[in-house]
């Protein structure tokens, strides 16, 4: 038995299954790795990159290996059944490629483990930003966990329905939010210089010191609209930024200019990130990264921007139409 945490909508996980991308290649058709392997050469001809092991993972998923997928304030767990599917309509969300899995339910819902009842350990692994990641080091309390739900199920009916209409009120809000930006029903500045500022202001909120670059500053296509740095007394993080303000699809003209971008200080480490609010194609992703360029879309984007209304300036919760009002659960 292995444990996975698998990122995956919460849709997905009430349907019954895991999700992963590449819409491309139909995972369900292929018997083993290397038929698979000859599928991704033939349909992504650039590569795959570091996400081979990913791909590998979901793949050989097995009946009887465990998976934690987390939301926002909780996690599902359950018992991977094993049948391999694909849905074209849930490729939009990097979910087309399926594995069934028995999630753990109470009174017929998924049941939601509080983030707070695994140990700070687990907790902070589970903010690791892949799409797939193997956790067989917590195989002890991942299991006492299990265990747990077995016995007392009924314990965790109140919490797990509170953290699950908190998720859907958040998700609900998340995916508003992101279409009135992309739509621009909202009221940041025009031509992407609203967004610049935006994502400006929660870098400092994270604690970094940003400023927003001139426009024209070469001849050429390089070219950043933000620049960050972050120090400590163990290491300076310094991040390079294309902020793209799109609907529907970000081509591949910001990782361009990024690609084009030379720093003058080159003895200092940066990342290069794309931030739209956009979605980024799968072979712009590759292109990302063979040249060690991450790339934020607009839903990761929305998460941000989630994460820091609370410390966000009312002129900005106002420009993005945020009213904060307590809700009662019914």
């Amino acid at each position: 038995m292995n444990i996975f945490m698998i990122r995956t909508p919460l849709y997905v996980v009430n349907a019954g299954y895991v999700g992963y991308g590449w819409a491309k290649v139909d995972f369900s058709q292929y018997q083993d790795t290397k038929a698979l392997s000859d599928a991704f050469k033939q349909h992504y001809p650039a590569g795959v990159g570091r996400k081979t092991k990913n791909i590998e993972r979901f793949f050989n998923l097995k009946k009887g290996d465990i998976v934690l997928v987390p939301s926002s304030k909780s996690v599902s767990i359950g018992e991977v059944q094993g049948k391999k599917t694909f849905n074209p309509e849930w490729t939009k969300d990097n979910a087309g490629n399926l594995v069934s899995v028995d999630f753990y339910k109470v009174d017929g819902r998924v049941l939601k483990i509080a983030r707070s009842d695994f140990s700070g350990q687990l907790g902070s692994r589970l903010k690791v930003r892949t799409a797939i990641a193997n956790f067989n080091e917590f195989k002890d309390e991942i299991n006492r966990i299990i265990d747990s739900i077995k016995k007392t199920r009924e314990v965790y009916r109140h919490s797990s329905y509170f953290s699950e209409q908190v998720e859907l009120a958040e998700q609900k809000f998340k995916e508003e939010l992101l279409q009135s930006i992309r739509q621009e029903t909202i009221w940041l500045k025009d031509g992407g210089r609203g967004l610049e500022e935006l994502i400006r202001e929660m870098l400092e909120i994270d604690g970094y010191q940003a400023k927003i670059k001139a426009k024209n500053q070469s001849s050429d296509i390089a070219d950043i609209d933000i620049e960050a740095q972050k120090v400590d007394r163990f290491s300076k993080t310094y991040l390079l930024i294309q902020a793209k303000h799109h609907r529907g699809e970000t081509n591949g003209h910001g990782l361009k200019q990024l690609i084009a971008y030379k720093d003058k200080d080159d003895d200092v480490d940066c990342q290069k990130w794309l931030i739209t609010t956009a979605k980024v194609s799968d072979e712009n992703k590759q292109l990302a990264e063979q040249h060690n360029i991450n790339i934020m879309e607009g839903e990761e984007l929305v998460d941000w921007i989630y994460e820091s209304i609370p410390r966000l300036s009312e002129k900005t919760k106002q420009a993005l139409g945020i009213m904060e009002i307590p809700s009662l659960l019914k």
